[in-house]
């Protein structure tokens, strides 16, 4: 039976050192704004195990480059354990990126100097399967606050990174029809 929707606001920090974010070549930092909200809606299956679904849908964005727009989104399956105010969860899932372009050339470093590269005109979307490990603490019935480690690229050691979010989530009760 369904036990609750709730809305969260999160952060998600993404592929920790590994996303060039300057034409000098700097990465990424511990801390990235990447603000989004999520739906989840609760099932219980045991006074003591629930399962659940997430979606979640990133504010769109741009990078360094003003031609190019970013749009993320997530779905999630997993499960938690309940032990007093805590949840200890663990899911599964799959993460796409759409990335558009407007159509021209970027000036890219390309190692001794710079040099302009194309741009497609088309999108492209990425799909990764991530892997989420987490806590959520509930103040009341009605506010949680979670804090997750996402793995993304399980099955590729070589492309494997590391994220992490912050959630701040409102639950609301289902109701029985």
């Amino acid at each position: 039976e369904a036990e609750s929707l709730s809305l969260g606001v999160g952060n998600l920090t993404r592929h920790i050192g590994k996303i060039q974010t300057t034409a000098a070549g700097e990465k990424n930092s511990f801390f990235e704004f990447n603000p989004y909200v999520n739906m989840e809606l609760k099932f219980k299956f045991t006074e003591s195990w629930i399962t659940f679904s997430e979606f979640a849908l990133f504010f769109p964005k741009t990078g360094t480059d003003e031609k190019v727009s970013r749009l993320a989104y997530f779905l999630n399956l997993g499960g938690a354990y309940r032990l007093s105010n805590f949840h200890f969860r663990a899911s599964l899932g799959l993460f796409w990126e759409r990335i558009s372009t407007e159509d021209g050339s970027q000036n890219l470093n390309n190692g001794t100097g710079f040099t302009e590269f194309p741009m497609p005109s088309e999108s492209s979307t990425t799909q990764n399967i991530i892997s989420n490990w987490g806590i959520e603490y509930y103040f009341d019935p009605a506010y949680s606050f979670r804090a997750e480690a996402s793995i993304f690229n399980l099955t590729n050691s070589l492309n494997r990174t590391f994220s992490y979010a912050l959630i701040g989530v409102m639950h609301f009760d289902v109701p029985e029809f």
